[in-house]
């Protein structure tokens, strides 16, 4: 979710949504993880036409979750912006989306 947040940022939402199943499926994924995010990365960033910005978030999304987990079912609304927020490149934008 928070990487379609990330490719979804300043494009309208229904190009996005589009945009990012058709790379799920270039990327012969369903679910996008941690684990798979190099078939992502391999198979369907190459063929969308990101911004630098949203690439680095992505690239700093994953740092952050390589060395830190968080079970989102259970913390606060608050600590869920503290987490997110000290990743670069994600915003009040984004962190509003994960907690809707």
């Amino acid at each position: 979710d928070l990487i379609s947040c990330i490719v979804e940022q300043q494009i309208h939402y229904r190009s996005t949504k589009k945009i990012f199943a058709k790379a799920l499926e270039r990327a012969g994924i369903e679910h996008l993880t941690i684990d798979n995010f190099h078939l992502f990365e391999q198979h369907a960033l190459s063929q969308i036409k990101l911004a630098t910005g949203k690439y680095e978030t992505m690239m700093s999304l994953i740092e952050y979750w390589s060395h830190n987990t968080l079970d989102f079912n259970q913390p606060s609304d608050e600590e869920v912006m503290v987490a997110l927020s000290s990743i670069k490149g994600i915003g009040k934008w984004t962190i509003d989306m994960i907690l809707l």
